[in-house]
C-alpha cells in the first residue's frame, strides 16, 4: 500500500490562525489496511474530514480501538494517536493554532483535552455546508480555497479576546525552553492567577503541559534534522535537567524511547504524522 500526502499553502493573512491544510491517502488493493500512523503532541488543534465516507479510518484512543467519525474536531493532545486507514480512504484536515478557536468561533476547546468531539456536536450550525461542498468539490485544490474562503470570512467577523492568552501562546511557542509562568505573566502583563485559568479554561491543560508538549515538538524536529547530536546535547540545549529527564519526556508523549521510536517510524514532517516502518 501507498501512502501519499500533499500540504498546502496557507496565505499569509491566515498564519495567526491555521499552521497547515493537508491530506492523506491510502491507495492499495481493496480490503488492504495501511501501515500504523502515529500523530504526535504538537500543541495544535485539528479539523479532520473523511473525503471518502465509504473507507474507514480508524485508531487507538485512550486504549480504545475505534472507528473515527467522518468530521471530527481533536483537541490539544498529550499523548500519541495510532491509526490506520482503508486502501481508497483519503482525509483532509485543517491544524489550527488554538487560539483560534476562540478568536474565529468564541469557543473554548477546554473541553477536548487529548479527545475528538464531531463537528456537527462542537460547532453547531457555524460550519455551515463547508463540510459538505469540501467533499463535493472536484479536487483537493478546490478544496483548499473552500477552506480559504471560509476561515477568511470568520476572521472578518471576529472579535479580540483576551489578546494576553494569544501572546502567552506566542511566547511559548518563540521559546526553545519552557519560560516560567512569571516570566510569561510579566511580559503579557496578566496576573498567575488569570493565565492559569487561561489556559485550563481555553485549552483543558496548564502552561507547563502546553510548553512541555512544544519543547517536545521541536526536539522531535531536531533530532531528525541532526541525528548525528548526542542525546545528552540535546537535552541540555533544550532545557532538560539532564539525559533521564528528556528521555522519560520522550516516552511520556510517544511512547517509546527516542532510539526505539525513530528507528521503528518513517518521519512524516509534511502532514505531522510518522509511518511505521
Amino acid at each position: 500500500m501507498e501512502i501519499t500526502d500533499n500540504l498546502f499553502e496557507v496565505p499569509q493573512d491566515l498564519k495567526p490562525f491555521i499552521k497547515a491544510i493537508w491530506s492523506v491517502r491510502a491507495e492499495g488493493q481493496p480490503g488492504e489496511i495501511s501501515p500504523m500512523q502515529c500523530c504526535l503532541p504538537n500543541g495544535l488543534a485539528e479539523l479532520i474530514i473523511n473525503l471518502t465516507p465509504q473507507h474507514r479510518h480508524f485508531g487507538d484512543l485512550h486504549g480504545n480501538w475505534m472507528t473515527f467519525p467522518n468530521a471530527y474536531v481533536v483537541g490539544v493532545m498529550s499523548e500519541p494517536v495510532y491509526w490506520n486507514m482503508e486502501a481508497g480512504a483519503q482525509i483532509m484536515g485543517i491544524s489550527l493554532k488554538p487560539e483560534a478557536f476562540i478568536a474565529l468561533f468564541n469557543r473554548s476547546i477546554g473541553d477536548l483535552a487529548d479527545t475528538i468531539a464531531e463537528t456537527h456536536t462542537f460547532f453547531g450550525h457555524l460550519l455551515g455546508d463547508l463540510i459538505a461542498q469540501i467533499r463535493q468539490a472536484p479536487d483537493n485544490e478546490s478544496r483548499k480555497d473552500l477552506i480559504i474562503q471560509y476561515f477568511r470570512k470568520r476572521q472578518a467577523i471576529q472579535e479580540g479576546r483576551q489578546p494576553y492568552f494569544y501572546q502567552a501562546l506566542e511566547q511559548i511557542r518563540a521559546s526553545s525552553e519552557i519560560p516560567s509562568m512569571e516570566d510569561i505573566c510579566e511580559q503579557v502583563l496578566v496576573g498567575k492567577r488569570q493565565l492559569q485559568r487561561a489556559f485550563q479554561d481555553n485549552l483543558g491543560i496548564s502552561l507547563k503541559t502546553y510548553g512541555r508538549i512544544i519543547r517536545f515538538t521541536k526536539v522531535y524536529e531536531f533530532i531528525y534534522k541532526n541525528p548525528q547530536r548526542k542525546l545528552t546535547e540535546i537535552a541540555h540545549e533544550f532545557g532538560y535537567a539532564d539525559q533521564s529527564h528528556f528521555i522519560r519526556e520522550f516516552r511520556e508523549f510517544t511512547g517509546d524511547n527516542p532510539t526505539s521510536f525513530i528507528s521503528g517510524f518513517e518521519h512524516q514532517p509534511r502532514v505531522l504524522l510518522a509511518l511505521m516502518n
